[in-house]
């Protein structure tokens, strides 16, 4: 799991949707601009983007009957001068 920019072309199929979406076309509806959408964090696994932070999560991700394990995320924007990127701090609830 990496927290990381959206990229343009990506797609995913988010929440409670049969097809599958661009997610800049994601960020768009949320309202974010043009010009800041390639700076958008997405969270990615090895299968691709699973949330558009911000905006949408993936169907693949949601909580099912059978879920037995839920992966907490919690994602904090840095102040200035502490870096480029977020951090993400991972909690497993069985």
């Amino acid at each position: 799991m990496v927290v990381r920019r959206a990229r343009p072309g990506e797609r995913m199929q988010p929440l409670g949707m049969t097809g599958n979406k661009k997610v800049f076309d994601m960020l768009a509806e949320a309202g974010i601009p043009a010009t800041l959408r390639g700076q958008s964090p997405v969270l990615a696994d090895q299968r691709g983007v699973f949330w558009v932070i911000g905006a949408q999560q993936a169907q693949r991700t949601r909580v099912r009957r059978e879920t037995q394990r839920i992966q907490y995320v919690k994602i904090t924007r840095l102040s200035k001068g502490e870096g480029d990127a977020g951090q993400i701090r991972e909690q497993d609830h069985a």
